[in-house]
């Protein structure tokens, strides 16, 4: 069993739960999610500091959960943005259900949905706003996101079009779908809502 955690303010690091065992100490933050079947890692890099910047390599990576190893990039920074200022910086990294497409999101405004055996991008969708976070539904059919803006939206992946959108009037931070896909829950400023799925 092995362990991840990340931060705005910290380095993203990755344990080994039965023997404390360090694995992974990523040099920036970072946003790490699991496949479903545990054997590799959705990672994104995210944060840009006005005090210095990160050196980044790569944004968006998959790696091996067992070694840590990268076996996998998806986004690398052009030449001119190895430090980034935040441009295209990946906040949120998701593998979907079935463990073949790779979802990100983050401050470029759009959501990117990748191949992962041959990672191209297959698809990209317009947000609007810088978005904090998205997620697969449990069929992988939608995807869920929310945004600095106070905005929720829900897309159908095959459509690629946002079917619902929701606005409140607090900042969410975090957001998941319920188990059987007709929920969503949201977690921010104001406290914990649920929210129905059109």
């Amino acid at each position: 069993s092995k362990v991840v955690s990340s931060g705005t303010f910290g380095d993203s690091k990755m344990w080994d739960a039965k023997t404390g065992k360090l694995l992974l100490n990523q040099v920036a933050p970072g946003n790490f999610s699991w496949s479903p079947d545990g054997k590799s890692l959705a990672c994104g890099i995210y944060a840009h500091y006005a005090d210095g910047n990160f050196p980044i390599e790569d944004i968006l990576t998959i790696r091996d959960a067992k070694s840590a190893e990268k076996v996998k990039t998806f986004y690398k920074p052009t030449a001119e943005k190895k430090y980034q200022e935040g441009n295209d910086l990946v906040y949120s990294a998701e593998i979907s259900p079935n463990g073949k497409l790779l979802l990100s999101s983050g401050f470029d405004k759009t959501i990117k949905i990748w191949d992962i055996k041959s990672t191209k991008l297959l698809k990209t969708l317009d947000f609007g706003e810088e978005i904090f976070m998205s997620k697969w539904s449990p069929d992988g059919k939608k995807i869920v996101s929310i945004s600095f803006d106070k905005t929720i939206k829900i897309y159908d992946v095959k459509k690629g079009e946002c079917i619902q959108t929701i606005n409140d009037d607090y900042r969410p931070f975090s957001v998941s779908f319920s188990p059987d896909g007709t929920k969503i829950l949201t977690a921010g400023e104001k406290g914990i809502k649920i929210w129905g799925v059109e």
